[in-house]
């Protein structure tokens, strides 16, 4: 047992270090530059490289890199774009009502799936069986914004 946890931490090591170096990679290849949307559209060109001085774009790229890690390391995860609060107080902020989302999410399709799976189970070759086959494997295949959109329209404006 022992043995398998040490494999799957010996597995996640480089997948964090690929994580973190695409993370930053994005980061850095987004269309815009961040000091400018910072500095905001009326400010000057010494305004923006103040700001750009300050979050430590002017250094190369790999000392920026080292830096990202080195805050990632400390916990520290940056400020947003939109609100400039912190990072971490956003996700402290937003983190109940996301898993109060997710646990009742899970809890809804648990209460639909157990029952439709014991009748598709019981009753092989029936509708029921194929109408869930159909739905599952729908389910798995279509895009989740397609199957979000579909969830909207039938909750929110079929069902009020």
């Amino acid at each position: 047992m022992l043995s398998l946890i040490a494999k799957r931490l010996a597995f996640a090591i480089p997948s964090l270090i690929g994580v973190v170096i695409v993370t930053f990679l994005l980061t850095r290849a987004l269309p815009g530059d961040p000091a400018a949307y910072f500095a905001g559209p009326a400010a000057t060109k010494e305004a923006v490289e103040q700001i750009r001085r300050k979050l430590g774009f002017d250094k190369p790229l790999v000392e920026q890199f080292f830096r990202y890690t080195i805050d990632l390391a400390h916990g520290d995860l940056g400020s947003s774009l939109t609100t400039g609060q912190p990072v971490a107080t956003e996700i402290r902020n937003r983190l109940p009502a996301s898993a109060e989302l997710t646990l009742l999410g899970l809890l809804v399709s648990v209460a639909i799936a157990l029952p439709l799976g014991v009748l598709a189970a019981t009753r092989p070759g029936s509708w029921i069986d194929h109408t869930c086959r159909v739905v599952t494997t729908a389910g798995v295949s279509l895009p989740v914004f397609f199957t979000g959109l579909v969830l909207v329209y039938v909750f929110y404006f079929r069902l009020g």
